[in-house]
């Protein structure tokens, strides 16, 4: 009778203490609406932690709870966002892939060491609710892959000591950089020279905000798609301080809407430009610039436009430096010249004894 009770009793052990395997479900959206809504999902339900999530074409699902999921999906045509000034978490064990668009309004965090995709034409917006380093692992924590195709717009960071590139790793489509502080005001965002290896495929475009390529002396040859500044509170400086040679910036068309283009801040050090479309500017450019810093500046500039130089109002000075007697000379060749309002300079300031400046037009000029 022994051997056959303690046999038995083992099965009915087991038994109590084995746990049911449950499989995570697939929550894909049926309708737009709130994530916090069980009609809002097929299987109805709201998707539980562990679930993965998909955000079909054509719907807008808005995270209006905090919840957790394992891998989150928003397909082309779809949107997931979050409510405004929501201070609800999306919590995300697994990977993320955006094909349509995200709108991180809100917070989102992401377990370390996980994917992030952005894909063809898809938009990632980033304005969190929580701004600060633990509110940033969607950056910090993620793997990323960005199309070129794409556009990740940048509203606010946590941190203007920390460039964009050094917690992303893949370079960038289409991309649009806001630097905004307290109060709104405009901060200096210094990028350390990424962005000569996280390339922008795309078009940068500078909003609201102050952006500085690098002043470590370090950026040699920068190249982008396409530049625009948006406004008079948009800033694109090259370099802030001496560079100890020479770099040089590149883009097949720039635009500058009334901001400000300085490619070498108070300090020595030459640049060149190139554009190998059009430059068309309604705003202030400067190759190189001094505020007013005694005995610097004294380096050589040279612009090249492939297309025509269009000016209709705004400051264009290639060199602008009156706190030294001896700045350097500017070269600027534009295949066309089109100016028609503002002011176009070619150096305010003494240049070097013996120096010898030249602008040169191919074909058409308009004055």
């Amino acid at each position: 009778m022994k051997s056959i009770l303690k046999p038995l009793f083992g099965i009915i052990v087991c038994s109590l203490f084995t746990v049911p395997t449950i499989n995570a479900a697939i929550k894909t959206s049926a309708a737009s609406g709130n994530w916090n809504t069980a009609a809002t999902w097929t299987p109805s339900g709201v998707p539980a932690a562990g679930d993965n999530v998909i955000i079909a074409s054509g719907h807008t699902v808005a995270v209006d709870a905090s919840k957790s999921i394992t891998n989150v999906t928003v397909n082309t045509g779809g949107t997931l966002n979050w409510p405004t000034n929501s201070n609800k978490t999306l919590t995300v064990s697994g990977n993320i892939v955006i094909n349509g668009s995200m709108y991180i309004n809100g917070d989102l965090s992401l377990a370390a060491g996980k994917s992030v995709s952005v894909g063809n034409n898809a938009t990632l917006t980033w304005e969190p609710n929580t701004n600060n380093a633990g509110g940033a692992t969607f950056f910090t924590n993620g793997t990323e892959s960005i199309s070129a195709t794409s556009h990740l717009i940048i509203k606010k960071w946590y941190d203007y000591t920390v460039p964009l590139g050094s917690v992303i790793s893949s370079n960038f489509g289409n991309l649009t950089l806001n630097s905004l502080g307290a109060g709104n005001s405009i901060v200096e965002w210094n990028q350390s020279n990424w962005f000569q290896t996280r390339t922008v495929e795309g078009t940068l475009t500078i909003d609201n905000g102050w952006i500085t390529l690098d002043k470590s002396g370090s950026i040699s040859n920068t190249t982008f798609n396409n530049v625009v500044l948006n406004s008079v509170n948009s800033y694109l400086y090259g370099h802030s301080g001496t560079h100890a040679s020479s770099f040089s910036l590149s883009a097949n068309t720039f635009t500058n809407n009334g901001g400000t283009f300085i490619g070498l801040h108070n300090g020595n050090g030459n640049i060149n430009v190139n554009i190998t479309g059009n430059l068309t500017t309604t705003g202030n450019i400067k190759l190189i610039n001094n505020s007013g810093v005694a005995n610097v500046s004294s380096g050589n500039a040279t612009l090249t436009v492939g297309g025509t130089f269009s000016q209709s109002s705004g400051d264009t000075r290639f060199i602008y430096n009156v706190s030294t007697l001896n700045s350097g000379i500017y070269t600027a060749t534009f295949n066309s010249l089109a100016f028609t309002g503002g002011i176009f300079m070619g150096q305010t300031g003494v240049n070097v004894t013996g120096g010898t400046c030249s602008l040169n037009v191919t074909n058409d000029l308009s004055i």
